[in-house]
């Protein structure tokens, strides 16, 4: 009978990690479909801007696509915001010298090997606010690496100190 209790608290906690990546799963593919939006409301407004030149190229100085310009402005700048919230859930930040998307807790990119910024308060305090996803997921991400035994990849069972495969100290 322990043993059925086991195998239902460690599907029930399974169950869990499966339900917590679906939220970071569907977070990530929502703000992805918000990001596409705006890129197409972008395209839309390039188009735009583009037939209009082609109609008026004769008075092209009389043209005024400021309208659209700001639009445009406002967009890049949704775009940019939705991004950063990407960054956030997936607990990653962006080098600034190669782009690379870098955990967001190391000190120098490991593609390139550049420094990376150091994190303020406030960076810090929206990385927190986010803490429900990106916190999930490093959460599910050290669960499954201590599930493991780094000797000789066996699963362990939670609270194991030793390996009971290879004898390697687990804690």
């Amino acid at each position: 009978m322990a043993f059925l209790e086991k195998v239902g608290g460690t599907l029930a906690a399974k169950g869990k990690d499966v339900a917590e990546k679906a939220k970071i799963m569907a977070e990530v593919s929502r703000l992805n479909g918000q990001i596409n939006t705006q890129k197409s409301v972008a395209e839309k407004l390039y188009v735009e801007i583009g037939k209009m030149v082609c109609e008026k190229r004769e008075d092209w100085k009389s043209m005024d696509v400021t309208v659209q310009l700001e639009q445009l402005d406002a967009i890049q700048v949704e775009i940019a915001g939705l991004q950063e919230k990407l960054l956030r859930v997936k607990g990653v930040r962006r080098c600034d010298s190669c782009g690379s998307e870098v955990d967001r807790k190391v000190e120098f990119c490991p593609k390139c090997g550049s420094a990376l910024e150091v994190l303020t308060e406030e960076d810090e305090k929206l990385w927190e606010d986010t803490q429900g996803m990106d916190g999930a997921l490093e959460k599910i991400q050290q669960e499954a690496e201590a599930a493991h035994c780094p000797q000789c990849n066996k699963e362990m069972e939670e609270g194991m100190i030793f390996c009971p495969f290879c004898g390697e100290k687990l804690k």
